[in-house]
């Protein structure tokens, strides 16, 4: 069993390479540190270990194929903050509209993980 995010994405890109036409042509090239540091410096702590690893090995998937399984594509950095974004606004919407008492908190300027 890979014991490493990059073992695992080894043994899945050479499979892709072997029964698709794509294969790892699906991924983007990898992120820029800096890229990667910035999304640390929005949140105000470390990224986790292994979702660093994958944005080194590639920011997310290229294209518009599709990876196994379907539905599950992988994000770069870019469009992992502005989804959390999208889901924090939407939690924070729901919860005031559920509790109309609470103050209405102005939205973070700030891309967050």
């Amino acid at each position: 069993m890979p014991s490493s995010v990059d073992e695992s994405w080894d043994i899945i890109v050479d499979w892709l390479g072997r029964h698709t036409r794509s294969g790892s042509a699906l991924f983007a090239p990898p992120a820029p540190q800096e890229t990667i540091r910035d999304a640390e410096a929005a949140l105000g702590t470390a990224l986790p270990d292994d979702l660093v690893a994958w944005w080194r090995r590639a920011d997310g998937q290229s294209g518009a194929g599709g990876l196994l399984p379907p539905i599950y594509t992988p994000y770069s950095v870019e469009r992992a903050l502005d989804s959390r974004d999208t889901w924090l606004t939407a939690w924070n919407e729901a919860r005031q509209a559920s509790s109309p008492a609470m103050p209405r908190k102005a939205r973070r300027s700030t891309r967050c993980l």
